[in-house]
């Protein structure tokens, strides 16, 4: 099991892509260039994502491999 912080989840990217951070009150959300998904929610700043994130999520952006973790949501 892996646990990412929002601050470990952004050291750990480093300058490797873009991401888009959505925030309401204490709350966010972060969405993945790759794949354009919800990589990781935080209920408050300190918390741990409530999403899966791949431990080798550096490897995986770097090889543009989808395998990133988060959440896909699925246009029907």
């Amino acid at each position: 099991m892996n646990y990412f912080t929002k601050d470990a989840l952004f050291s750990a990217i480093g300058e490797n892509t873009n991401l888009i951070e959505l925030n309401y009150e204490e709350s966010s959300v972060v969405i993945s260039e790759l794949g354009g998904r919800p990589l990781g929610i935080f209920p408050k700043n300190e918390c741990i994502s409530l999403l899966w994130i791949n431990p080798y999520i550096r490897e995986m952006i770097k090889t543009r491999n989808r395998s990133i973790g988060g959440d896909r949501y699925w246009i029907s």
